[in-house]
Parts: structure tokens; C-alpha cells; sequence
């Protein structure tokens, strides 16, 4: 599979002529027909943190790099986290920014 043919991010503009520049939001989701769901989705507000961070043109160019950048590993960390529920054991994955992830393993109490 192509990582990178299956994962896809949809970007709505909000009240884009009004004289704040208007607001800007994003999703993500996947575009194989596999269903689950798109491992950035945890990292959905960082993202648009990123997005709202100034003009449009160089936030929307910074959000597209990090996606790059961070896209091979969170595929392995959802990876990760499949493997271990078919194991019966847990790993989940906390988005700390955007590209910037802290890993749970087993039970933590």
C-alpha cells in the first residue's frame, strides 16, 4: 500500500473575505475505501494551530510539510497500535504538537 495515496486532508475556508482574513479549518480521513480512520486525526487541533498561525499561503505550506514529514511515522504508530490490540496488549499513541508524539505502553496505573 502507498502510504501516501491512502490518507487525505480537507481544508474549508470560513468567512475568507472578511477583513480578519477569515478562518480556516481541516479534517482528515482516509481514501483507500479501507475505512478506519487517518492517524493524524489525533493531531487534528495541532494541525489547525499550524493552519491559523498567520497568512494563509505560508501556514497552509508549513501544515503540508509536517504532514510529509510525520506521515511514515504515525502510519507506524497505528501499526504499532493494531499489532499490540491483536496481541491483547495496549499502546496508544498522545500527539504532544504536531510533530511531536509521546507513546503509552501497557497499563500505566
Amino acid at each position: 500500500m502507498n502510504l501516501f495515496q491512502s490518507y487525505s486532508v480537507s481544508i474549508t475556508s470560513i468567512d475568507q473575505l472578511s477583513a480578519t482574513g477569515g478562518s480556516y479549518s481541516l479534517r482528515f480521513s482516509r481514501c483507500d475505501g479501507h475505512g478506519g480512520d487517518n492517524p493524524h486525526g489525533d493531531a487534528e487541533p495541532l494541525f489547525q494551530n499550524l493552519l491559523r498561525a498567520g497568512k494563509l499561503l505560508p501556514s497552509l505550506n508549513r501544515v503540508v510539510s509536517v504532514l510529509r514529514d510525520t506521515l511514515p511515522i504515525v502510519a507506524l504508530l497505528e501499526t504499532f497500535r493494531s499489532e499490540a490490540v491483536a496481541r491483547g496488549s495496549f499502546l496508544d499513541s498522545f500527539p504532544k504538537a504536531a510533530g511531536w508524539y509521546r507513546l503509552l505502553y501497557g497499563d500505566s496505573r
